[in-house]
Order: structure tokens, then sequence, then C-alpha cells
């Protein structure tokens, strides 16, 4: 899995670096075989937006927030991240389970 974070406009320390792989890996759990995944963080004006591309399991997914604090914003991302993952997870989930109920058990 690579991980790669791209600053614009501001500074990244390592401190943050290690706080946003923290904070990804256990988003990252959630995907079987996450092949990419890129962190975009860009200052304008007085907001901080960081946006998370996912590549893996066959998916693209991007997720993108802004706020006035950098580990705010950083946060706010990757908790969406996160609640939009498992909630695609659980409905593959539960549309495998309902075509296995229908292979076995005919008409639902």
């Amino acid at each position: 899995m690579v991980l790669n974070i791209t600053s614009r406009n501001i500074e990244i320390t390592p401190d943050v670096r290690n706080f946003i792989n923290e904070k990804i890996q256990k988003v990252l759990k959630n995907f079987k075989k996450p092949i990419d995944c890129n962190i975009i963080i860009t200052k304008e004006r007085s907001n901080i937006i960081t946006e998370i591309i996912i590549h893996g399991d066959g998916k693209k997914l991007y997720f993108k927030k802004s706020a006035n604090n950098l580990t705010a914003s950083i946060e706010q991302a990757i908790h969406t991240a996160d609640s939009s993952i498992k909630k695609v997870k659980s409905k593959q989930k539960e549309h495998k389970a309902k075509g296995i109920k229908k292979f076995l058990f005919g008409k639902i």
C-alpha cells in the first residue's frame, strides 16, 4: 500500500505526517487490498482543505472536508471516509447475503 501526503501552501511537519498515517491505517483496515491512498492538504485563505483519494477493492473513493484548523480538517475527512467505507461495506454484505438466500431458498 502506498500512502502519498501532498501539501499545498502549507508545511506538513513529521508529527502531522505520523498523525495522518496513524489515523488513515484505521480506515484502510476495512479494505482487503488497498492499493493507493493520496492525501492532499491545501491552505486557501483561512481554510484548510483535506482531500482523501483511496484506490482499493476495484473502487476509487474521494472525500473532501475543510476547516479552520489543520487537525480538525484532517480528522473530519478521515471520519467521513471511515463512516462512508463502513456504509459501503455493509451494503455489499447485505447484497451478498440476499443473493445467497435467493440461491438457497428460491424466491424471497
